[in-house]
């Protein structure tokens, strides 16, 4: 008699198949609901980002300063072109006095930012342009400033060229410039056969709102920004990064680029068609990045804020097949060891309430920290899935198994998730661990269900 009850509660070996293909089923279907997930978080990002562009577009856009450039008519045949001569030497100083505004629960970084532009332009060298003195059109030229957002400026813009005072008007006509202010100048004459050396010393204030960052193109043959501000976390972009400090009242950054380390020559003409890498692109789509998949000219300051939550939220979704897997794994190993039948109904349940986690953990963090976030969503979908294990099969010591590996996943994630540049080593080690634990217990498990039991 007791042979036959031993032997009725073997684990039959079509039970360990039909159960096996079952979970991986359920597996391949949670990655439905896991894309859904992903969905959503970038349906949340794409709202802060609309409410990003609504405050922005009420205070000012991501600024990028380009200039000063002097252009200087000539004509060619019956036509009339435009050449372009850059400053020997450019210097900006600025203040970016930051604050937040909010836009629902979405924080956004403005500036206003007071600068101050120096430098000097020598004689237009035509003669490396092949153009001769009769052809230029002296009494036209113009210096154009080159601002992305022309809605930002809070002054009137006055270029102070030598000894005159010249008002800045809106307009970069027949320029390769998005948008940004002109001035006519005088410019003395001068011929190639009898080159004299002219100074054009200039300087003009600058006081424009933004939002986000600001971006300068080193246009001088030897350009240097300073910027302060009282932002405390700083993201240095560009093709040239700074000597900087940053402590907690804000950053002081200090760039020196000079022509040799730029793209674009010292002067051109409209044949030409010279462009600032990477700054046409910021200027249409008003990117966050200067990174365009080409070399940039530009560089600067992004007012970043310190946790995105949006992107640790969709690196931890990525983990949550792995952490459904292993949990599944888990239960199984435990159903078969306890001889406990756990339904796929069950399994999906244990499932749904894994993904619940990252919903919890995206809502939450909007309102709080997202380490305060993540601890709140890990205590509670662990406290659910052992409450659950336990009722199940019937044990403590199950329950808060099943509820030990969940915290040491959730833990694992989270480490992964302040640890960016050592993600994939960190994560490959982990997985193998993972994996040699898992065969080391399958070992002891009868597949094929042929073994004698042990009597008690």
């Amino acid at each position: 008699m007791t042979e036959t009850t031993h032997s009725s509660r073997k684990i039959k070996p079509y039970s360990f198949t039909f159960k096996t293909i079952a979970i991986a089923v359920l597996i391949v279907i949670f990655l439905i609901p896991s894309f859904m997930v992903q969905g959503l978080i970038k349906d949340r990002s794409y709202r802060k980002d609309s409410a990003t562009e609504e405050v922005s577009s009420k205070w000012g856009n991501a600024q990028a300063l380009i200039g000063p450039i002097l252009v200087i008519p000539y004509t060619e045949g019956l036509q009339v072109r435009q050449a372009f001569f850059l400053p020997e030497e450019l210097a900006v100083t600025g203040k970016a006095t930051t604050e937040v505004r909010s836009r629902g629960i979405y924080d956004v970084p403005v500036y206003d930012m007071a600068g101050e532009v120096r430098g000097r332009f020598g004689t237009p060298n035509i003669q490396a342009l092949g153009l001769s003195s009769s052809q230029m059109r002296w009494n036209e030229a113009t210096v154009v400033m080159g601002i992305s957002d022309l809605r930002g400026i809070q002054e009137q813009l006055t270029l102070h060229w030598g000894s005159q005072n010249i008002a800045f008007q809106t307009g970069v006509q027949q320029t390769n410039l998005a948008s940004g202010v002109s001035a006519r100048v005088p410019i003395v004459a001068t011929d190639p056969a009898n080159p004299t050396t002219q100074n054009y010393p200039f300087s003009f204030s600058v006081n424009i709102r933004g939002s986000k960052d600001v971006s300068f193109v080193p246009v001088g043959k030897t350009t240097s920004v300073e910027l302060t501000s009282n932002w405390v976390s700083p993201s240095f972009d560009g093709a040239f990064l700074p000597e900087h400090t940053i402590d907690q009242n804000g950053f002081k950054a200090t760039w020196h680029v000079l022509d040799l380390n730029r793209s674009f020559p010292a002067q051109w003409t409209e044949k030409e068609r010279v462009t600032f890498n990477g700054l046409q692109q910021k200027y249409s789509e008003d990117s966050y990045s200067y990174d365009t998949g080409e070399q940039t000219d530009a560089f600067g300051v992004r007012f970043f804020l310190p946790v995105d939550i949006y992107q640790k939220t969709t690196r931890s979704a990525k983990y949550a097949i792995a952490v459904i897997a292993l949990v599944f794994v888990v239960v199984f190993f435990t159903e078969v060891t306890s001889r406990r039948r756990v339904h796929p109904v069950q399994y999906t349940l244990i499932g749904l309430a894994l993904l619940i986690f990252y919903t919890l953990l995206l809502s939450l963090s909007e309102y709080i920290r997202f380490g305060y976030a993540y601890l709140i969503a890990s205590i509670a979908i662990i406290g659910m899935v052992t409450a659950f294990v336990k009722s199940v099969m019937k044990s403590t010591q199950r329950g808060l198994t099943a509820g030990g590996i969940l915290t040491v996943m959730y833990g694992f994630v989270y480490i992964l998730l302040q640890m960016e540049e050592y993600t994939l080593l960190i994560g490959s080690i982990a997985l193998f661990i993972i994996l040699g634990a898992i065969m080391v217990a399958s070992r002891r498990i009868d597949w094929y269900g042929d073994e004698p039991e042990t009597q008690a």
